[in-house]
């Protein structure tokens, strides 16, 4: 398939939604919280580890309210415990209550000064809630108590992105905070911008069913800046890691290029907020894109191919389109539009909500479209060729 279209070098509409940079939180990976140093473990006396263990098994639902509640329960009994603390401060740091996060976080950091994994989540809830400052002083304490790989990469990041916006301003609005280096971005472009951020959130926020819990921080680039600050693929045109990154060298007015630029990064916020990142790249990538107004039926050549069955599986397109290279990614992203495009043109937009929500609660992702829909994926795409044969 992809020597049929190598003559192409179009690149993927727009960036994609990642994650912020975090390590495994409880309930992902074992072991992903180690306990406080042996004096203060010894001190707990092992009271906490009920509570732990229950909340635990509730994470690895996906309940992350029973899981709180489970923490609850153990600070009721044990308000002084580091490790409910701490636990506390995680759960609330994936749950993207980024505040809640860093109050409990540094409650443990108080208690144990010398717990090297308090002071690596406080620096990982410092940057989710926009204080990279703050993180980068964490993790430095942090690695001065042990080393650790996750955090000596957050750390790196963190200081280039410090470096790139040493210079920025700053601009906020009821929903965002745009940060920009002055002499790049005209004053009228600043507010038109926010404008136009306001007015996508609030399309979003209607038809998702859904608002963002805090304001997302939009920060805007040179094209220099924006690589040495994302390393993202030479394709992209935008990141969005939680905050928004856009490089917008010369750009001095809202094209419907950029809109749809800004409209797809905030269909990614929305997506992660309602599903808690558990949404399988090729749902995140069709959703952002039928939010632009784009058309899968609009490309002959990739529909062509599709007929033929040069096709990527759905389940394939589970994951990160990062690595797929341009031409690829091209038909990567044409595949989801093109998936997501048939279930609203067939079911409406309300169903595709629907299974959003059923990722929210743990489902995996086929599961959760036969749950919906009552099909699988090879369901999906054969209804998916029925409908381009047309």
């Amino acid at each position: 398939m992809v020597e049929r279209i190598e003559k192409q070098q179009e690149a993927a509409p727009a960036g994609q939604r990642a994650p912020l940079p975090l390590p495994p939180l409880p309930g992902d990976a074992a072991g992903a919280l180690a306990p406080p140093p042996a004096a203060a473990a010894a001190a707990a006396n092992g009271a906490a580890a009920p509570f732990l263990a229950a909340a635990q098994q509730e994470i690895k639902q996906g309940r992350i309210e029973a899981a709180m509640q489970a923490v609850r329960r153990g600070l009721t009994a044990l308000p002084t415990d580091p490790q409910l603390a701490l636990y506390y401060g995680v759960l609330f740091l994936r749950a993207e209550k980024y505040q809640e996060a860093r109050e409990w976080c540094a409650r443990a950091t108080v208690s144990v000064p010398a717990w090297p994994q308090a002071w690596k989540y406080l620096g990982f809830a410092e940057y989710a809630a926009d204080r990279t400052d703050d993180a980068v002083r964490s993790w430095r304490k942090s690695l001065a108590l042990a080393p650790d790989a996750e955090v000596q990469k957050a750390l790196e990041r963190a200081e280039r992105e410090l470096a790139a916006e040493a210079n920025h301003e700053q601009l906020s609005s009821s929903h965002f905070t745009l940060r920009f280096e002055g002499r790049q971005v005209p004053p009228e472009f600043r507010r038109t911008l926010l404008e136009e951020l306001e007015r996508h959130y609030q399309r979003l926020e209607r038809e998702l069913g859904i608002s963002l819990r805090e304001p997302v921080p939009v920060i805007l680039y040179t094209e220099r800046a924006f690589q040495q600050v994302t390393q993202a693929p030479s394709w992209a045109a935008a990141v969005n890691d939680g905050r928004v990154r856009i490089g917008i060298q010369g750009l001095s007015a809202i094209s419907s290029e950029f809109s749809s630029t800004l409209i797809h990064e905030m269909t990614h916020s929305f997506v992660w907020a309602k599903t808690h990142g558990r949404c399988p790249r090729w749902l995140d990538e069709g959703v952002a894109q039928f939010f632009e107004g784009r058309s899968a039926k609009g490309d002959s050549r990739l529909m062509q191919l599709w007929r033929e069955g040069k096709r990527v599986p759905l389940k394939a397109l589970e994951g990160s389109f990062g690595e797929l290279g341009p031409v690829l990614a091209s038909v990567a992203y044409w595949q989801s539009l093109a998936a997501v495009q048939f279930l609203t043109e067939r079911w409406g937009l309300f169903d595709v909500v629907r299974l959003l929500d059923r990722l929210a609660a743990g489902t995996a992702p086929e599961a959760a479209l036969r749950a919906v829909y009552q099909l699988d994926y090879a369901g999906l795409e054969e209804g998916l060729s029925q409908s381009l044969a047309r």
